[in-house]
Formats: C-alpha cells, sequence, structure tokens
C-alpha cells in the first residue's frame, strides 16, 4: 500500500488557503502525503468516505480547559476531540508551573490528540492561618513560572490572566501585571479573562500588546468590549488596530448573542472562535467547538469566516507545527470531516437567548496525527 489512510470523495474546505473542492487526502504516517482529484482506493489501507461531507483542517480550540483528572473544572481531551471532530485543545490557564510536569505527562505526551496550554500563574498560597496578599503569591510563584516557560516552549504557549473581579478578586490587577512582566521577559502572548470590573476594560486593553489575546471578548458582563450604546469602545478598538486578537471564550457565562451582534454590525468580527470547554459549560450551553461556529452562523457569518476562525487563525496563535491549522503536503495530517446538514438548529448564548439557524454544521471524524479518534 501507497498511503495509511485516504479521505475520500469530500469537499475540502481550507479558507487559510483559499482551498475548496472536491479533492481527496492521502496520509502515510502522521503527514498529510498527498491532495488529489481522485485517488484510487486502493492505494490505502484504510478509506474514510467523505461524501458528501466537509473536509477541513483539524480544528482547534483555542479556549478549553482539558486537564482531566488533575482538576473538576475540567474534561477529557480525547473524549471531547472525537466527539466534537476537533484535533486540537489549548489549556486555557487550568494549569500551574507546579501541575505541568504531571499534566505533560499523563495529558500532553499521553493522549491522542493535540493539547496545549496557557500557563496560569498562581495568587493564592496554600496556607489558612494568615491573610493573604496576592502579589506575594504572584511573586512567590513567578520564578517557577519563568522555568516552565523555559523548559517547555514546544507546549507552553502564554499565560494566562484572569482580570474578571469575580475570579480573581483583589488579585486581578497584579494578577495583570505580573503577567505582563514574565510575558514580555520571554517574547510570549498573554491570555486575558474578562468577565465583571474592577478593573474596566479600557485599563485590560490598556496592557495588551500585539499578539495578545483577549478571550471571552463577547461577553455580556460589564468589562465588555462595547459601550451602553452598543459601540465598540475606542480603547478596544485600538487595542485591535495594534494586533490583540479577539477570541470568543464562549464559557457558561462568557458570551452573549446581543454583543456578538452589535460587533458584527460594525464590522469587528472575532479573530478566534473557541469554546471555554469545561464541566460547567459541556453539557449546555456551549457542548462543542462545531456548536459555537454555528451560532456565528446564525448571526451571518460565511460557512468560510467561521472555519478559518478554528483552524488557521488560532494555527497562528500557536505557531509550533509545520501544516497545523491547514490541509497541505508534508503538513500534519491533522484532519476535521463535517456534515453540512439542513436544521433547524436552534442555539442559545449565556443569557438564554435563542437563535434558529436553518442550516449548519455536525461534527462527524477527527483524524489526528493519522489516525481516526474515537
Amino acid at each position: 500500500m501507497t498511503y495509511d489512510l485516504l479521505i475520500k470523495g469530500g469537499e475540502v474546505l481550507d479558507p487559510g488557503q483559499n482551498l475548496r473542492g472536491k479533492l481527496d487526502i492521502a496520509i502515510q504516517g502522521a503527514k498529510i502525503a498527498a491532495i488529489e482529484p481522485d485517488i484510487p482506493e486502493g492505494q490505502a489501507a484504510q478509506v474514510l468516505d467523505a461524501k458528501g461531507k466537509l473536509v477541513t483542517p483539524g480544528l482547534i480550540d483555542l479556549h478549553a480547559h482539558v486537564a482531566w483528572g488533575f482538576s473538576g473544572l475540567s474534561v477529557d481531551p480525547d473524549v471531547e476531540a472525537a466527539k466534537g471532530a476537533v484535533t486540537t485543545h489549548v489549556d486555557a490557564g487550568t494549569v500551574d508551573a507546579g501541575a505541568l510536569p504531571g499534566f505533560r505527562r499523563f495529558i500532553i505526551d499521553a493522549f491522542n490528540s493535540r493539547v496545549f496550554v496557557f500557563l496560569r500563574i498562581p495568587w493564592q498560597q496554600h496556607r489558612f492561618d494568615a491573610p493573604q496578599d496576592p502579589r506575594n503569591a504572584l511573586q512567590a510563584h513567578r520564578g517557577e513560572a519563568e522555568r516552565a516557560i523555559e523548559e517547555n516552549p514546544d507546549v507552553v504557549l502564554g499565560l494566562k490572566a484572569y482580570a474578571g473581579y469575580n475570579v480573581a478578586g483583589d488579585a486581578t490587577v497584579p494578577n495583570m501585571i505580573y503577567a505582563r512582566e514574565v510575558a514580555d521577559r520571554h517574547d510570549i502572548p498573554i491570555m486575558v479573562h474578562i468577565s465583571t470590573s474592577p478593573p474596566d476594560i479600557d485599563w485590560i486593553v490598556s496592557l495588551l500588546k500585539e499578539g495578545d489575546i483577549l478571550s471571552h471578548c463577547f461577553t455580556g458582563h460589564d468589562q465588555k468590549v462595547v459601550d451602553m450604546y452598543g459601540k465598540i469602545r475606542p480603547a478596544v478598538k485600538e487595542a485591535r488596530e495594534r494586533g490583540v486578537i479577539l477570541d470568543i471564550g464562549h464559557g457558561g457565562g462568557s458570551f452573549s448573542f446581543k454583543v456578538a451582534q452589535q460587533m458584527l454590525d460594525q464590522g469587528e468580527p472575532p479573530d478566534v472562535i473557541s469554546t471555554d470547554l469545561h464541566t460547567g459549560s459541556v453539557n449546555g450551553p456551549v457542548w462543542t467547538l462545531v456548536t459555537t461556529l454555528n451560532k456565528f452562523l446564525a448571526l451571518g457569518m460565511s460557512l468560510e469566516d467561521v472555519i478559518l476562525r478554528a483552524t488557521a487563525a488560532p494555527a497562528k496563535v500557536i505557531n509550533r507545527l509545520e501544516g497545523l491549522g491547514a490541509l497541505k503536503v508534508g503538513g500534519v495530517a491533522d484532519v476535521s470531516i463535517l456534515r453540512y446538514e439542513e436544521g433547524p438548529f436552534e442555539l442559545v448564548d449565556c443569557h438564554r437567548v435563542t437563535k434558529k439557524l436553518d442550516k449548519g454544521l455536525v461534527p462527524d471524524t477527527a483524524v489526528c496525527r493519522g489516525k481516526v479518534l474515537g
């Protein structure tokens, strides 16, 4: 046999390369070996029939919580990858430097789907006999965080900073300041959680630089990116112009159809569509990354635009593997197969606002490193 796996008869859709059409994809080992109009089935040991389906680069979820077994918040990345036709998850701040060796050994290096991480610097000491100043805890943990960054550049993408007061309390401001200092020292980005103030959104984005990520970017909470009239805040607009990335990070409470529509009406779509998948969102309102993509189809974005924001766009943030987020010969053999079907689909945001979609995406199969997941 020439190939290990052949994905046959599907409609390839790779917006990052302006590639669309009926094409077969042949895989040898963990690499894409050929992309051609008609590759004979007899040349492959295994054939996946993709007739009538969309074949895209492996979907990438840039914001999830997949430290399964380490945190009660986290889901199993392989289970969710197979269920949602996703090939890569990025854990967004569940893991700190102390947990990273175990997370790497038992999740990143052991599971079949791909996992990367934005590291959290803890703002609490494990002490119960004295009041805690979060600045002291952040300072105490920054050294081990810096060592973890230096020793794991292949999987640590950056730092996760929590700027929502409901999550980090008095640690919100020092959390941002310490993350900025450490990120600058190591030339890595920050992914920032926003939700409730203080601080206000203008101060938060003033600290962000090109390549940093504002997650939960269409939250309906008071750190939202639009003002009381639904207009994009000037500070957020300026941040976008200097290269700050807007990431959805839907979650259980961080996505508003109203804010999303207001931003889209002003020509301000998100840069990345992600789930913030965790045990509190996986059984609704998120369900899967594909469900989140459908919400933006319902808001009027094109199929090409939503696929781009779950493939090439997050792959650019990761920037660790040749061909990630794309379908190209010699690139990684990460492929998602989706069905594009008549609905209706009923979709709900975090405020129980619903929208209907006449035609939407359904996850079918994920192939990661040349192997079928599930």
